[in-house]
C-alpha cells in the first residue's frame, strides 16, 4: 500500500521533519521519495529507530557516498 502526503517545513525547520519521519517509520510508513511538499511513503513493518535528515550539494554528493559506505551507514 502506498500513501501520500502533503506537509511543509521550512529550510529551517529541519528537526520537526526529522520528527515527522520517524513517527510515520514507527507507524509502520517507509519513506520513500518527496516531490512539491508531497511524502511519499510505503506500508511497511513497523521501524525503530530515529531519522536524521542530512543535507549536501549535489557536486559532493560522490564523497558523501563514499563516507558514508566506509562508515557503515
Amino acid at each position: 500500500m502506498e500513501r501520500k502526503q502533503i506537509k511543509l517545513f521550512p529550510v529551517w525547520a529541519y528537526q520537526k521533519e526529522a520528527q515527522y519521519l520517524t513517527k510515520m517509520a514507527h507507524a509502520g510508513w517507509k519513506f520513500t521519495n518527496w516531490r512539491l511538499a508531497r511524502y511519499h511513503f510505503v506500508q511497511t513493518e513497523t521501524l525503530s529507530g530515529t531519522i536524521q535528515l542530512d543535507f549536501q550539494a549535489s557536486e559532493d554528493i560522490a564523497a558523501y557516498v563514499k563516507l558514508a559506505q566506509d562508515a557503515g551507514w
